[in-house]
């Protein structure tokens, strides 16, 4: 996806996630008396609709200039595809559930149906649960990133960077053990075979937003930089850009055959510049 058209794409993705998660919820709103298992799973669906309503206030609210950036750090897009898919499986299931339940009236058929079937309920709505808070810790460090556009408001936030980047390091721990737990067991379903790439796509957008929250507290400040003679010289990051990162330099003197570089440059265009 080009720079340019990151932002359009993540919030068209949320918006079609946000109505996913509003048709779900709205639906089992609708199912009066249901069962536990069904009525439990309103709280994960409110709070996956409260999440995506938020990434798309904050995502509308910034200058596409400032959000790209950002995304091209911390890509959602496969994490709103899951989420949004997950609503939409989610819907499925409970309306092939509960076929004679009307509004109001909850079929005596049907609730045998549903809890012959919660183990499924359950599973889905802890799905949902760890994408709400994926998604809303993610959030979190999107609009850090995008607030503090200074090194000294960096500095002003030092405490809530570090809160951020513990945040982000429980919820990955949490992945991380879902994952070892999954990979454990010798014979799988498709289901949990489902569950294990939810998971691992959750645990990337994770990574992807510690690694962006780091960049951005730490960032990188480089003084004067003088070459002589046939001095080479370097400030900055070489390989994957670091769109979020703040870097500070000051003056870089290069003379006779020096070769000279500031800022961030991918790992084939500093090998040819430097014969590394």
């Amino acid at each position: 996806m080009e720079p340019l058209s990151i932002t359009t794409g993540v919030v068209s993705i949320t918006a079609v996630a946000l109505q996913s998660s509003r048709t779900a919820y709205g639906f089992v709103s609708g199912l009066g008396e249901a069962p536990q298992s069904i009525a439990r799973s309103k709280a994960s669906l409110h709070g996956t609709q409260e999440a995506l309503s938020a990434l798309l206030g904050l995502l509308e609210s910034e200058s596409h200039e400032a959000t790209n950036a950002v995304l091209q750090s911390i890509p959602l897009k496969e994490t709103l595809e899951a989420t949004k898919g997950l609503c939409d499986q989610f819907t499925d299931t409970i309306k092939s559930y509960t076929p004679h339940s009307k509004e109001g009236n909850f079929s005596t058929r049907d609730r045998f149906t549903v809890a012959f079937h919660e183990s499924t309920i359950v599973r889905l709505s802890g799905e949902l649960a760890r994408c709400q808070r994926t998604i809303s810790i993610v959030m979190n460090s999107i609009n850090l990133i995008l607030t503090t556009r200074t090194a000294n408001e960096v500095g002003q936030l030092t405490s809530r960077f570090e809160a951020q980047e513990r945040a982000l390091l429980e919820l990955d721990s949490d992945l991380h053990r879902e994952l070892s737990s999954s990979a454990s067991e010798a014979h799988t379903t498709s289901h949990e075979d489902e569950e294990v790439q939810l998971t691992a796509t959750l645990r990337k957008a994770c990574q992807e937003a510690l690694s962006a929250t780091k960049a951005k507290h730490e960032g990188q400040t480089f003084g004067n930089m003088s070459i002589d003679g046939e001095s080479y010289g370097m400030q900055g990051i070489v390989g994957k850009p670091q769109n979020s990162i703040d870097q500070s330099f000051e003056s870089m003197t290069a003379t006779n055959k020096s070769r000279a570089f500031q800022g961030q440059m991918d790992a084939a265009s500093f090998a040819a510049m430097f014969d590394r």
